[in-house]
């Protein structure tokens, strides 16, 4: 998902929203992926690379 994300700014949009369908899931685990993988996905490294 975070590869995914990376790609481009539609595809890290899709990949945010799956993982915040995920951090809804009653699993701690799940949540905790999730978190660290929207840290990932929403960092302005991220996003300055992927920018239009």
């Amino acid at each position: 998902m975070r590869q995914i994300g990376k790609r481009n700014p539609f595809l890290n949009k899709k990949a945010i929203e799956c993982a915040l369908n995920i951090q809804k899931i009653d699993s701690k685990s799940a949540k905790w992926i999730a978190l660290d993988a929207l840290k990932e996905l929403q960092s302005p490294k991220v996003l300055e690379r992927i920018k239009e």
